[in-house]
């Protein structure tokens, strides 16, 4: 289900991006927009691409055209496209959710923090396990 060529049309790379589970840009600081609209030889919109994120971490996805529900060329002066959420979207955030769950087993956020940023004394324990693995391959 998508809406008309005619509302499609109106699509303009800027525009904000929603998807229907809201997974879309939701642990991203800016909003999701559109950054290219795809078009065929008569001019009819095949697909919208979306970038999600801050550089360096941004990504852009492909959306297809049967996977727009609705476009509101007014919204908050941008205008606004809301998808169906790609299923992509919905298995990335499956594999977020789950590496999510790993880190926690393995000492948390704090602890995947101090190991990716380490603090002086993060930075000493880190040597210390270093020293001890090396002692124990001697």
């Amino acid at each position: 289900m998508h809406t008309n060529n005619t509302n499609l049309n109106k699509i303009q790379p800027g525009m904000q991006v929603q998807d229907t589970k809201g997974l879309l840009g939701e642990h991203d600081v800016t909003n999701p927009q559109v950054s290219k609209v795809l078009r065929n030889r008569q001019g009819q919109v095949t697909a919208i691409v979306v970038s999600k994120g801050l550089p360096p971490d941004r990504k852009e996805i492909e959306v297809p055209a049967d996977l727009i529900e609705a476009v509101e060329p007014a919204y908050r002066q941008k205008g606004l496209v809301i998808i169906q959420t790609p299923p992509e979207l919905v298995r990335a955030e499956r594999k977020q959710d789950e590496q999510g769950l790993k880190a926690e087993q393995k000492g948390g956020l704090l602890g995947e923090m101090q190991r990716a940023m380490p603090t002086a004394e993060g930075m000493r324990e880190l040597e210390e396990a270093k020293r001890a693995r090396q002692k124990q391959q001697q």
